[in-house]
């Protein structure tokens, strides 16, 4: 996997399309209920944002409504989720800074366009994510714990591609290349 808790900035992009699925449910973050101008996000599994939305805490939860955009077969870019395809959910704790995958960055599945209707199994607002911060460190984009050959593959899987804002573009200028190679070779071996 390509995304890691401390890699991913905050989504400051996405592009809403005709193909979309909305996630319903309430979060916590370390078993605490989030602040109403945290932000949860969804991206694909090259780091692309795919929707954001503000937590609106009510009757002592901290429910969410996120809608997560589909790629737009009409145009030749890549700007989201096909059928099928895995994401995974960062919740930016807008107090603290801090950013927090779901389950580790455990992609989750099952992604199909509903024509912006809730998608299966994310129906019920009742529904508690618990995001928990296990301090994932720079590099290690599979959360295993250690900046290894496993890592190392991740981001030459994604060298020499432009991709704004995603985990494999450790200097953040836009495209994965020399820099960000150095940058995890510096850190390889790391165990987080």
């Amino acid at each position: 996997m390509i995304v890691s808790q401390t890699m991913v900035a905050q989504c400051s992009h996405f592009v809403p399309g005709p193909y979309s699925a909305t996630l319903l449910g309430n979060l916590t973050i370390d078993g605490l209920q989030a602040e109403s101008d945290d932000e949860l996000s969804a991206y694909d599994m090259q780091g692309m944002c795919l929707g954001k939305s503000n937590i609106v805490n009510s009757d002592g939860l901290s429910f969410f409504n996120l809608v997560v955009y589909g790629d737009d077969p009409t145009t030749s870019q890549d700007e989201g989720l096909m059928e099928g395809d895995l994401f995974v959910l960062e919740i930016h704790d807008v107090s603290s800074g801090e950013l927090t995958l779901f389950s580790g960055g455990t992609p989750i599945s099952g992604w199909t366009n509903a024509n912006g209707a809730p998608l299966s199994n994310w129906t019920d607002p009742y529904q508690t994510l618990n995001f928990t911060n296990s301090n994932a460190c720079l590099g290690d984009f599979d959360g295993s714990g250690a900046v290894e050959v496993t890592d190392l593959l991740e981001l030459l899987s994604a060298y020499g591609t432009v991709c704004e804002e995603c985990a494999a573009d450790l200097d953040n200028d836009g495209t994965v290349q020399v820099t960000d190679l150095l940058n995890f070779l510096s850190v390889y071996g790391v165990t987080c």
